[in-house]
């Protein structure tokens, strides 16, 4: 009796046992489902996430080009802006290279100062209109740079005798020196410019009849082009 006892507490001890391990081992598969579970969600969530992100962006990209094709006046505007201010910077100094580098020959020459002088004197009192004339004795003159290099050639000769005697040769060459301008044309090089002289003035003026306005417009043309008087006429306009 006392054996079977005993073998029966074993066996329910060993029941026991085994029913405690099955119920660990459920708890341990459920717990391991729960954590694939939420692994599941994460990953769910984030790939989500990564997607509204990437969506985002597109959205982002597709409206500023949108913006950018539907306003495009607003950029021109902006360039032509700065086309504009580069223009006004740039103008003056292409004119004031313009001044110094065109030099009118003889009849603009002529007619440039032939046209300052009227419009001077008609400004002064009791002179009236006036017309002038101008010749000129020279034209305007241009002295350019010039490079002359050359060649120098000595040859030594011997006769029968022994006696030497040496022949040399020189060649020069003239060539003027050219510079390019700011429009890439080559142009020479002007070191100096001569001023065009003036042979005679000739002042057809309203007030010309009296003595004190001719005196007057004599000096004046004396002053100006450093020409004597006695090469300077002034007559009387006829009405």
């Amino acid at each position: 009796m006392e054996r079977n006892i005993k073998n029966t507490e074993k066996t329910c001890m060993e029941m026991e046992t085994d029913a405690w391990e099955e119920q660990s081992v459920d708890k341990n598969k459920g717990t391991k489902k729960k954590e694939q579970t939420t692994k599941k969600n994460s990953v769910k969530k984030f790939h989500l996430g990564e997607i509204k992100k990437s969506q985002l962006i597109l959205i982002f990209l597709a409206g500023l080009i949108l913006a950018i094709t539907s306003f495009p006046d607003i950029f021109s505007k902006e360039k032509e802006t700065e086309q504009n201010v580069s223009t006004e910077t740039v103008s003056p100094i292409i004119s004031e290279t313009k001044k110094t580098t065109e030099v009118p020959e003889a009849e603009t020459y002529t007619e440039y100062y032939e046209n300052k002088v009227e419009k001077l004197l008609e400004k002064v009192e009791g002179i009236g209109k006036v017309k002038v004339m101008i010749t000129l004795k020279t034209s305007k003159e241009r002295i350019v740079l010039k490079d002359t290099p050359y060649s120098q050639e000595i040859l030594k000769e011997t006769d029968n005798e022994g006696g030497t005697r040496d022949n040399s040769s020189t060649q020069n060459q003239e060539e003027t020196v050219l510079i390019t301008n700011q429009s890439g044309e080559s142009a020479p090089y002007v070191t100096k410019e001569i001023e065009a002289q003036i042979e005679g003035v000739v002042v057809l003026a309203q007030g010309g009849g009296d003595g004190r306005i001719a005196a007057d417009i004599v000096n004046a043309i004396e002053v100006l082009f450093n020409v004597p008087a006695h090469k300077i006429k002034v007559l009387q306009m006829s009405n």
